[in-house]
């Protein structure tokens, strides 16, 4: 804890104003980061957010390498996702770009750290509005796309996986939760790999699974959400169906049935336990369509 401490201190007397999200941008002048996270989000045409976005990688990108930045925490990037892997070995970066038309593109980075220098990974979101790749390992120039709000590290005998849960809110038609994986992997030219044959699932949220995932996709109406996260050492969702038998694989009339799923780790894999007990903490009721199940984790609906 005194070593973190320190390091932080530290990290703040050298980077000065870069840890306070303070960067000097083209001519010397100073931006503020934090605004240009926010206009990533929120600017109001298309140019205007994919530059800021190239603006903030370009921050991220320099800040994130220097190694006394590993250990800051960032808090004031309101707007973007920051997890830190359980045993320290990396932290991931996630944030939503929106794109014309109502659909989104995601931008990530993975910062593994290192005594010189850090090593930061980029990740190319390419798969968000294209077939779900559910049966791959995928590179981090091939990522599928998600803001991560939740790790964990799961392990049997010497193979070591981190599980995420993310949030993807692909277009106004439906939202998209994952399961994916990630894992250290020196073999791979990239470092990591995204994505392991541990799911042991035939069936799973309505898609029928012809071969053995690498990952797994909650999709659903953009009008409600649907609950995903990580309980007592288990995986907990709601279980999703169309309004009516007609429209199965039609997944812009999905929603929760009011039962409930889990994914349970046996063994080195995960399987599927349908129709659990309801968990006390769990809401029995849908959100209100217009506040969707993008908040944040921790935030509350108003």
């Amino acid at each position: 804890m005194k070593r973190t401490s320190f390091r932080s201190l530290i990290g703040v007397l050298l980077l000065g104003p870069l840890a306070f999200g303070q960067h000097q941008g083209s001519g010397g002048r100073s931006l503020d980061i934090d605004s240009v996270a926010q206009s990533v989000l929120s600017a109001p045409y298309d140019s205007m957010r994919l530059q800021a976005n190239a603006l903030l990688l370009d921050f991220l990108i320099d800040t994130l390498s220097h190694p006394l930045s590993y250990h800051l925490d960032f808090s004031s990037f309101k707007s973007i996702s920051r997890l830190r892997a359980p045993d320290d070995r990396f932290v991931l970066w996630t944030w939503q770009l929106p794109r014309k038309g109502g659909r989104f593109h995601h931008q990530g980075l993975v910062v593994l750290p290192g005594e010189e220098t850090n090593r930061v990974i980029l990740l190319s979101d390419t798969g968000s509005h294209s077939a779900p790749p559910l049966y791959r390992p995928l590179r981090p120039d091939k990522w599928q796309g998600a803001v991560y709000y939740h790790i964990e590290k799961v392990r049997h005998k010497k193979e070591i996986h981190y599980m995420l849960l993310g949030y993807d809110q692909h277009d106004l038609r439906t939202r998209r939760k994952w399961i994916d994986v990630i894992a250290l992997d020196p073999q791979q030219a990239g470092g990591i790999v995204f994505g392991a044959d541990i799911f042991r699932i035939d069936d799973f949220q309505g898609r029928v699974m012809p071969r053995k995932p690498y990952r797994l996709l909650l999709e659903y109406s953009a009008k409600l959400s649907a609950s995903l996260r990580w309980s007592d050492g288990r995986i907990i969702m709601d279980h999703l169906a169309p309004q009516d038998a007609s429209m199965k694989r039609m997944y812009s009339f999905y929603g929760p049935d009011f039962t409930y799923d889990a994914l349970n780790w046996k063994k080195g894999y995960w399987k599927l336990e349908e129709d659990i007990q309801a968990p006390s903490d769990i809401p029995t009721s849908t959100a209100p369509p217009d506040r969707g199940s993008d908040l944040a984790p921790g935030e509350r609906r108003k």
